[in-house]
């Protein structure tokens, strides 16, 4: 299992000081391919303000996407990196993100994802600017892959 990878705002030990719940990620393969995902760090927790210091891990370390397709290509020894992009407070704000990226990328000849199955709350006008910034961030870094 190849080691996570952090976009370049981001390392473990901000992951996990407290602040999120649940992060975006890209796995990237070598023959140009990618996946984007969305994943929860804590057992049950969705929203930060809820953690109490004592959550489970939800096996983030070691998770390899839902993805069949990427599954697969990692089981047939395909170099790949997968990195996060971003840790958020809410899953709220996670799957919106997550989502949004997705479908932004959705006509790319090289993306992997085939559906988006989440639903999405749209966001408050206080979370609005947040996550323009946050999506604005995203996307610089995705331009230069």
């Amino acid at each position: 299992m190849n080691d996570w990878l952090y976009s370049p705002d981001w390392t473990e030990n901000d992951l996990l000081d407290g602040g999120s719940v649940g992060f975006v990620y890209m796995f990237q393969f070598e023959d140009g391919t990618f996946y984007l995902g969305v994943k929860q760090i804590w057992k049950g927790v969705r929203d930060s303000t809820k953690l109490k210091g004592i959550e489970k891990e939800n096996g983030w370390r070691d998770y390899r996407s839902s993805s069949k397709k990427v599954q697969k290509m990692i089981d047939s020894g395909m170099n790949y990196t997968r990195t996060i992009l971003w840790g958020f407070e809410t899953m709220t704000e996670a799957n919106y993100v997550e989502s949004f990226l997705i479908l932004s990328r959705s006509l790319d000849e090289n993306i992997l994802n085939m559906a988006m199955m989440s639903k999405c709350r749209i966001p408050n006008n206080a979370q609005k600017r947040k996550l323009k910034g946050i999506i604005r961030t995203i996307e610089e870094w995705l331009g230069n892959m």
